[in-house]
């Protein structure tokens, strides 16, 4: 018990010291002696030298609590932010129809994202064994030019009605992105290339990415795919089962 007490006491003690700096360094070197100071120092020096241990433990604690206050601020930025995330008209949308579904899947992605292309066939199997799932695909162009040519030409394909059908098509080409492969993909899929390329240079979509850009910032993320699924803001190319289980919580949350 007491050996308990201990370790809870030094691991609280070297958090503090990981996180302000030795006490020696800051403002709360007024409320101690010089004296107070070098016993303080060797009594957590002689713990960590007896168990440095201690070490990892601060450091997990001290993750956990930046995790926690970053997912926090992710969920304040969601809900602030819910209008732009869900009800933004030029956001192309999958799935279930409009009153039909319970839930809205959010994925950022870009064309030449690799691990997107990873999570796609996961997302596409949900959409077809799952009816009451919406998924809205935000553009979110950040690897370089390419990445936006593509990305503008997805949404001047909406104009023709074949979003989906290019965003399948451009998903599903391997290796690096150019305007000759983005072209060939579109012409394949019946779209007419003049108007294609004449509603890529139409300013609200120029503005509508722009603003996607700026709305994956706000929300913290920094790279793709990154998914938002009920409150939660999750990076990187998730399985199916962790998926399921995050669509499980957020349809329990909404009962």
């Amino acid at each position: 018990m007491m050996r308990s007490i201990q370790r809870s006491v030094a691991t609280l003690a070297v958090t503090f010291v990981l996180a302000f700096g030795w006490m020696t360094g800051g403002a709360v070197a007024d409320a101690f002696s010089e004296q107070q100071h070098k016993q303080i120092e060797a009594i957590i020096k002689q713990y960590i030298l007896s168990n440095p241990e201690v070490i990892a433990d601060s450091m997990e604690q001290w993750q956990k609590r930046i995790e926690a206050e970053r997912n926090q601020q992710q969920r304040q930025s969601l809900s602030a932010l819910d209008g732009q995330v869900y009800q933004n008209p030029m956001t192309p949308m999958s799935g279930a129809a409009k009153g039909d579904h319970d839930l809205v899947i959010v994925e950022f992605f870009d064309y030449q994202c690799g691990y997107c292309k990873k999570v796609f066939p996961t997302v596409m199997k949900l959409l077809k064994s799952d009816k009451k799932i919406r998924v809205a695909w935000k553009e979110f162009p950040i690897l370089g030019p390419a990445s936006r040519l593509a990305a503008q030409a997805a949404m001047a394909a909406k104009k023709q009605g074949k979003y989906f059908e290019y965003h399948v098509a451009v998903m599903r080409l391997s290796g690096r992105l150019n305007e000759s492969r983005i072209m060939d993909a579109a012409r394949k899929i019946g779209l007419d290339i003049d108007q294609l390329t004449a509603d890529m240079k139409d300013p609200a979509i120029t503005a509508y990415l722009d603003e996607t850009l700026a709305l994956g910032q706000a929300l913290g993320i920094s790279g793709t795919p990154a998914f938002i699924i009920g409150e939660h803001v999750i990076p990187g190319a998730i399985g199916e089962q962790q998926m399921r289980n995050l669509i499980k919580v957020a349809r329990s949350k909404k009962k």
